[in-house]
């Protein structure tokens, strides 16, 4: 069953690649504090993903607004986004509110992103 998870994922990740954009998620360098959340160290890096941003329906508005979220976007499985990192596109930044996994078996096919400014 492997092989069709994958298959499934590529075609995901293709189709993300095909018609999504660029996008950045910015990881602080270190570790988590596991109480605060905070990242302690120096330095960021942007990590290089592909992704779609999400017309929403009413019940997605409802949900993700309750939680703070402005705007959902979809990214392939290159990376694995954390809670504390950020979305860039463009000259634009947001923070992530929550991290929904598409992960029908054990290999994940994309991540939805509810994010904020």
């Amino acid at each position: 069953m492997t092989g069709f998870y994958e298959d499934m994922q590529a075609t995901a990740t293709g189709l993300i690649a095909e018609f999504g954009m660029a996008l950045y998620l910015l990881r602080q360098a270190g570790e988590p504090d596991p109480i605060e959340g905070e990242v302690s160290g120096a330095g960021e890096s942007a990590l290089a993903t592909r992704g779609v941003f999400l017309s929403r329906t009413v019940g997605m508005v409802r949900e993700s607004l309750a939680e703070g979220a402005e705007r959902m976007a979809v990214i392939d499985a290159s990376v694995a986004p954390r809670l504390n990192d950020r979305l860039r596109q463009g000259t634009d930044v947001f923070k992530l509110v929550r991290i929904d996994e598409i992960k029908p078996a054990e290999l994940p096919l994309a991540y939805i992103l509810h994010v904020a400014r």
